[in-house]
């Protein structure tokens, strides 16, 4: 049997925004996943949720190589209910409107399965 490659950063981020909708879509609230960059024919810009998070606006000023179109603003998600709750970065981070920041590849590799993650991160949306 061949086993599967380790999850990077970009994968744990993928995986952890596909568990906390899935584990949502009968509750009370709605919630989407938006990204970072707003672009559509009418224009393009950055989200207005960074505001929300300025540990991840901080990050934003950083250029990385991979940056979509050299846009910064695509690295993140934003996951939301009424208001953006929690910021995710490709690059491995998430910050709670608390100002809480998790190194998530981190608390991955430490608790070796993907729910225990979701819960710790975002424990108080996940009713």
């Amino acid at each position: 049997m061949r086993r599967l490659p380790r999850s990077s950063e970009v994968t744990v981020v993928y995986r952890f925004i596909a568990a906390f909708l899935s584990s949502t879509v009968f509750g009370r609230s709605r919630w989407e996943c938006r990204n970072g960059f707003c672009d559509s024919s009418l224009g393009s810009e950055v989200s207005t949720a960074f505001a929300a998070f300025p540990a991840a606006r901080a990050r934003l000023l950083e250029r990385r190589s991979g940056d979509l179109l050299d846009q910064p603003a695509y690295r993140f998600w934003f996951l939301t209910d009424d208001a953006p709750q929690l910021c995710l970065e490709t690059r491995g981070h998430a910050w709670d409107r608390e100002g809480n920041e998790f190194d998530l590849g981190a608390l991955y590799r430490t608790r070796r399965r993907l729910w225990p993650l979701v819960n710790f991160v975002a424990r108080d949306l996940l009713y």
